[in-house]
Formats: C-alpha cells, sequence, structure tokens
C-alpha cells in the first residue's frame, strides 16, 4: 500500500503540503481484501521511517526533497527524479518506494541540482538528545483528568495495548482521549508532573511517549551480529528510526528485515549514550 501513497504524494506534489486528512481519506478509498483489519496508517509510518516523506507541522506531510547520500562502499538516493534514475539503472543494487541502492561509482545527475553529501554517523548523531529531554521541550498544557470525554484510555507499556483509564491519574503515563462520539482522539502525556497535549497526527511525538514508558527491557543489542532488533509493534519515532535505516543501508548495501538494524558496537553504544540513556541491553552483558 506504501507504492500507492508514494504515488498520491508525487502527484500532489505541486501543492508541497498534504494534510493527515487527506491521507487518511485516500487510504480509506483503498480496497483490497487482503487489506481488511490492517492499520492502513502503517504504509505512511514506513514512509516516514524511511525518509521518503517528513511531517511538516500544522498536520500536514511533504516529500523529502532529493539527495544522494555517499558512504565508503554504497550510495543511497531518496527521491530521485526518473531520468536520473534511467541513466544511472546499471549502478543499481536494489531499490524500494522511493529509495535506491546504489554501488560506489559517481551517479550521473543530467543537471538536476540535487542535493550530494557525505555519510557521517558522527554528524548525523549531533543532531540528537536523549529522548528523555525531548518532552521537556514541548509546550505543557494544564491538565484535570477529563472525565466528561466521551472516552478515555491508558496505554498499557507491558503489553503496548490500550485499556479502560481508571479515575486515578497515573504519573509518567499516556492517555488517549476521545472528546466526542466518533473515532476523533488527542494523546495526553503525563511525564515528569506535566501535561502535554499531543495530536493524533503527531506520530513521532506519541511513538517517542510510548518509548519513554517502554524502553527498559524491551530493546538489546547482539553484539555478535551487530544487530538492534526493533520488535514489529515497537513505537520507535521516525527520526530515530531513519538514523537506523539509513546507517544499516549504507554499510550493508542492502535493506534491513523484520526492522533487524546492523550497527557496528561503537556507533551502538554512541547512539545508547546519547538517544537513549543506555537504556537499552547489550545482550552478551545479560
Amino acid at each position: 500500500m506504501e507504492n500507492l501513497l508514494y504515488s498520491f504524494f508525487i502527484e500532489n506534489n505541486h501543492n508541497s503540503l498534504i494534510s493527515f486528512q487527506r491521507i487518511k481519506r485516500f487510504l480509506s478509498n483503498i480496497h483490497f481484501d487482503e487489506e481488511i483489519g490492517k492499520n492502513r496508517l502503517e504504509s505512511l509510518y514506513k514512509l516516514l521511517n524511511n525518509g521518503v516523506i517528513d511531517y511538516a507541522g500544522n498536520s500536514n506531510y511533504y516529500m523529502s526533497p532529493s539527495i544522494i547520500i555517499n558512504a565508503e562502499n554504497f550510495k543511497i538516493g531518496i527521491n530521485l527524479p526518473i531520468d536520473v534514475i534511467e541513466t544511472n539503472k546499471e549502478k543499481i543494487i536494489t531499490q524500494n518506494t522511493g529509495i535506491i541502492l546504489f554501488n560506489i561509482q559517481e551517479i550521473v545527475l543530467n543537471d538536476w541540482d540535487i542535493k550530494n553529501v557525505d555519510y557521517k554517523f558522527d554528524n548525523y548523531l549531533s543532531n540528537f538528545i536523549s529522548i528523555f529531554k525531548i518532552p521537556l521541550n514541548w509546550e505543557k498544557v494544564q491538565m484535570m483528568f477529563p472525565t466528561n470525554s466521551i472516552k478515555i484510555e491508558i496505554f498499557n507499556p507491558e503489553n503496548f495495548k490500550w485499556s479502560k483509564a481508571e479515575n486515578s491519574i497515573l504519573t509518567n503515563s499516556l492517555y488517549k482521549v476521545y472528546p466526542y462520539p466518533n473515532d476523533c482522539f488527542e494523546y495526553y502525556f503525563n511525564y515528569k508532573q506535566n501535561w502535554y497535549r499531543i495530536k493524533a497526527e503527531e506520530f513521532d511525538k506519541s511513538s517517542l511517549a510510548k518509548t519513554i514508558l517502554i524502553l527498559k527491557a524491551k530493546l538489546a543489542y547482539n553484539p555478535a551480529s551487530n544487530v538492534l532488533s526493533i520488535p514489529k509493534y515497537f513505537p520507535l519515532p521516525s527520526f530515530i528510526e531513519k538514523l537506523l535505516f539509513l546507517n544499516h543501508c549504507l554499510a550493508k548495501g542492502k535493506f534491513p528485515e523484520n526492522r533487524n538494524y546492523f550497527i557496528e558496537r561503537k556507533d551502538f553504544k554512541k547512539v545508547n549514550k546519547v538517544i537513549f540513556n543506555n537504556h537499552i541491553k547489550i545482550a552478551a552483558d545479560e
């Protein structure tokens, strides 16, 4: 389904920004028997995680600018023009929706002004701070437990599921509040004695809140294979998953499978310290 959603972005790229509601309407109009019961927004998550699209704020999304990223043995191209792809097709190793992995040969750009950068892991990592500090920069809201809402659910960090909330408020907890008799909802995150309101379409924010609540003992790094495995339904924010995805592709020359990301141990230690406050276990250390 992400191929169809990607085509939708290409067709509407002249409008630059595409609202979350338009994306939901588009996805809801796709009819495939095998898609029954599936969360159709997963296709949006995948494009976000791979860096093909980005969130612009105010419930809008856009296609990421075309870029070529060069590593020691491989190159990756994101949202490249069709004629550039055709010109360099013999250099292609593999490709997926909006993303192409090339060998190390120079890419002919056919006069396109495409950003071309060298990949340095430490430079990318320098843009990150601890996930536990990020919510402190969000706008705080005054919050009393919204008992007048139609439905209130609380996130269970043990099984990643939602259940009916009781009247008592738990510290460091995430609530899903339905103020009206429909499927519309907002998140309310109680963190370090402050309340933060998160829109339904702010996936990185809600994923970050969930990750903070469930991180301990949920992720582990295997030093024998140099692989960090992310469980299928683990809600890792896309800006972190993009780093893992990019690093894996440029190190191995292939796409990761089932969210198993190759990362050198020295680089993992940096990620674990800078982003996760050393909360991810190293399997051999258990």
